[in-house]
């Protein structure tokens, strides 16, 4: 009867333990958009510029990564006094793989970063001529970016403007060793831990984020 009773028991707890949770991904994701248009002295013309880029890093329970940045730029000048214009255009997916790493704190983040593919394309039109093919910004083989963990001000997409300050948020704020080392990405990330930021313009210290759009 003992021996019975052993069996079922373990019959009882062995698909338990088989079947535990394993530890998912940690998906970070931002998205950046650009909107600008500059007047030069004088009636010379004007430079107007946009463009988007999205983010997204995932952090495996193994501690390898893998990043992509997805974007696209465009530039329109006008050469009022000289009566021409130009327009160029960058588009551009990068994929970096490696290994993360997180102090015991939780305070900050490493990511160590090899190139795994890139792809870009650049293009330039004169007025009146046939576009022509630009160099990409080149992307470091392998690169570094230090995370520290930060609370950034965010405001819901759509609201009115308040008085009371925004919201605060978690989120991983990462840097490069150089502004160009990662080619057309910027080399300042802003991750939310618990979901997508998107900054708009020029970001300072102060500007609120918003929750990504759908």
């Amino acid at each position: 009867m003992k021996r019975l009773l052993c069996a079922l028991l373990l019959l009882s707890t062995g698909p338990s333990t088989l079947h535990a949770a394993e530890p998912r991904p940690v998906q970070l994701s931002m998205k950046a958009i650009e909107g600008e248009t500059r007047h030069l002295a004088d009636g010379a013309g004007a430079i107007n510029r946009h463009g988007s880029v999205t983010i997204t890093v995932e952090l495996l329970p193994s501690k390898s990564v893998k990043a992509v940045a997805l974007g696209t730029h465009k530039e329109h000048n006008l050469y009022a006094k000289q009566g021409y214009s130009s327009d160029e255009e960058t588009t551009w997916k990068t994929t970096w793989t490696g290994s993360w790493e997180e102090s015991a704190a939780g305070q900050a983040l490493t990511l160590e970063l090899t190139l795994a593919a890139q792809e870009c394309k650049r293009t330039k039109a004169w007025e009146g001529q046939p576009p022509t093919t630009e160099p990409c910004r080149e992307v470091s083989k392998k690169s570094k970016l230090v995370c520290t963990s930060e609370r950034v001000f965010v405001e819901e997409s759509g609201a009115a403007p308040s008085k009371n300050k925004p919201a605060q948020v978690a989120a991983w704020v990462c840097n490069a060793p150089s502004t160009l080392e990662l080619g057309e990405t910027p080399s300042r990330w802003v991750l939310g831990k618990t979901s997508c930021l998107q900054a708009t313009g020029r970001q300072s210290g102060s500007t609120p984020f918003r929750k990504c759009d759908p």
